[in-house]
């Protein structure tokens, strides 16, 4: 290759000047003084122009052949829509566009930490860091424009790609220049407004107060959902970049549509680094994550059971993770231990079979259609220490049902659930409560599920459970999401038998504590089921 800087200062400067564009004889086409500029000082944009790619390439204007007028000129049509990575500050959005650039996408001809520059200037001038203010001109929106000239033109025939946080709240102006395939990058919004915190307390570069840096992360998140409500788009968590950049990078490319090297594979993969997680569960896992196993049950919901898996991978990708599945075809996981059980043996011999195989002292139970979400797990666990208690649940929202967490009262023949704790214990004790719960390992040894009970185990669990005096503890304000599924019509059949299997257990614990009634009293109207 051509070394660098050129040989060129008697064919650039100043030769057939025609409204204010010269001919450039080396590279055969038309150059601003901007550009002559850069082929003499960049080296990036001076090997664009030996390739050909550089800007004035694609249609070279001939010497003498008048420029088209302004209102003429359009931003030329890429061969690739452009690729825009939307991820607030400090959400591993630099990894991902240097990554990117490696798999050979464009991402500018003066890029640093995947950044083009020039994009860069542009999008501060129209909303300074740390504001929360744009103020888009008619100006900026040129500027836009000849930038995505320039961007296509030096790109060639690569795809192309764009990154700057601001595109969070500017992504519409972008919209209007090309087709668009986004990426979306998560990460816990505390993180990354820590992240940002410390960042900008180092010396150089970004500047700001601690209230400025959250108030902007959470503006430009706000702004980010917005915009993809009604835009298609792949999401990358970036503790899964961190934890999987092989799996996730794939992704990407299949996305994208990218068909890189072997040598451009290796190279973006090598590119993500775990030491990137500052401020992160990746570097600073919760003391729980040491002592506890997740245990999900799961069957014949593989969708399900990968969205629960992931939203606990987002936030905690050390803790130990184990699923019970007693599928047709188990699933098969890389992040998680998946324990295969014959076919339909049920939630109860599942959940018994997840605390017989943990081997720590605390299980975090949970259905496999759940979303931890940015649930505060940790509570349950503060306050399983700080209640002495056996076990501690979450609430469950999915506006399907009522609050069903109450204390048992056993008068005459009637066994009553009232919506609330155990009047005058203190701290507050509970006999019913969610399927989703931090317990210690040896409460659920002594007190297990009965296996005879496939589905419907709940409140016959909850009774034995009171009955064998556990301190159960519950924390309304760490919230669980049970979002609908479309289950198959295998899964609903086998779902639905759930009265008639727990029926006679039922009867049998019936007998035992000499009540013929169940009544639950919930908020909005009493349910009576009679069991003989």
């Amino acid at each position: 290759m051509t070394s660098f800087p050129p040989d060129c200062a008697a064919t650039c400067p100043g030769l057939s000047i025609d409204s204010g564009r010269f001919w450039c004889e080396r590279h055969g086409c038309r150059k601003t003084k901007d550009w002559g500029a850069l082929c003499r000082s960049r080296e990036s944009y001076f090997h664009e122009w030996e390739r050909g790619h550089g800007p004035g390439q694609q249609q070279p204007m001939q010497p003498g052949k008048p420029a088209r007028s302004r209102r003429q000129r359009r931003p030329p049509a890429s061969a690739h829509p452009l690729i825009l990575i939307l991820g607030i500050h400090r959400t591993l959005s630099s990894c991902l566009a240097t990554c990117l650039e490696k798999l050979g996408v464009f991402m500018g001809g003066d890029t640093k930490g995947g950044e083009c520059q020039r994009l860069r200037y542009i999008l501060e001038a129209v909303m300074r860091f740390p504001r929360t203010e744009p103020h888009v001109r008619c100006s900026d929106r040129g500027a836009l424009r000849r930038w995505f000239a320039a961007h296509c033109e030096l790109a060639g025939d690569r795809p192309i790609g764009a990154k700057y946080p601001h595109l969070c709240a500017l992504a519409p102006e972008i919209a209007r220049l090309a087709p668009l395939k986004i990426i979306n990058l998560e990460r816990p919004i505390e993180e990354s407004i820590a992240s940002l915190v410390d960042r900008s307390r180092q010396p150089g570069g970004l500047s700001a107060t601690p209230e400025e840096c959250e108030r902007l992360q959470r503006y430009l998140d706000r702004e980010k959902r917005r915009f993809l409500t009604v835009k298609d788009h792949l999401t990358v968590q970036a503790h899964d970049l961190l934890r999987y950049p092989a799996r996730e990078l794939n992704r990407v490319c299949e996305y994208l549509g990218l068909e890189p090297t072997a040598a451009q594979w290796q190279a973006a993969v090598d590119n993500v680094s775990p030491e990137r997680a500052v401020h992160s569960a990746v570097a600073h896992p919760p003391a729980w994550c040491a002592e506890t196993t997740v245990c999900i049950k799961t069957f014949e919901r593989p969708g399900c059971l990968d969205t629960c898996v992931r939203s606990i991978r987002r936030r905690y990708p050390s803790v130990p993770i184990l699923v019970a599945d007693d599928s047709r075809e188990p699933v098969q996981r890389d992040d998680c231990t998946v324990v295969p059980m014959p076919f339909d043996s049920g939630l109860s011999a599942g959940r018994n079979l997840l605390v017989e195989r943990a081997t720590t002292p605390y299980v975090f139970m949970l259905d496999d259609d759940m979303d931890v979400g940015d649930a505060r797990i940790e509570a349950l666990w503060d306050e399983l220490l700080r209640g002495d208690y056996d076990l501690v649940a979450g609430e469950i929202t999915d506006n399907r049902r009522p609050v069903f967490a109450g204390h048992f009262e056993h008068a005459g023949d009637t066994l009553h659930i009232h919506p609330e704790p155990v009047p005058g214990s203190d701290p507050p004790l509970w006999h019913v409560v969610y399927n989703c719960f931090f317990a210690r390992r040896a409460a659920l040894v002594r007190v297990p599920w009965l296996d005879s009970l496939k589905v419907g185990e709940h409140v016959e669990w909850c009774i034995r459970a009171w009955k064998a005096g556990l301190r159960i503890g519950r924390v309304a304000s760490v919230k669980i999401s049970d979002p609908s599924s479309r289950p198959t019509k295998e899964y609903k059949a086998l779902r639905n038998r759930s009265r008639s299997l727990q029926m006679e257990p039922m009867r049998q614990l019936a007998r035992l504590l000499g009540f013929r009634h169940l009544i639950h009293h919930s908020a909005a109207a009493s349910s009576l089921r009679n069991l003989f």
